[in-house]
């Protein structure tokens, strides 16, 4: 994986939060961009247990919220971050 700058960007942000706690993190581009490869591999790499939500899976803030809320009041199934 070539290392770009905003690519360290989310790096240095996973390994380093700051006080106040982490903020979600948005991508967004061109299908093919790398966006969900990019994630995915610093997240294994972290050892992080990765959620992916597309535009296409929800479309307004009432859906968001719905599946949002499942997801962070759960525990990873495998003990991960």
């Amino acid at each position: 994986m070539i290392l770009t700058d905003e690519i360290r960007q989310i790096i240095d942000y996973v390994r380093f939060p700051n006080e106040k706690g982490k903020k979600p993190i948005l991508l967004y581009g061109q299908a093919g961009s790398g966006k969900t490869t990019t994630l995915t591999t610093i997240g294994n790499h972290f050892g992080f247990e990765i959620f992916e939500l597309n535009a296409s899976d929800t479309r307004n803030k009432k859906s968001i919220i719905e599946t949002l809320d499942g997801v962070v009041k759960q525990r990873s199934l495998f003990s991960k971050n």
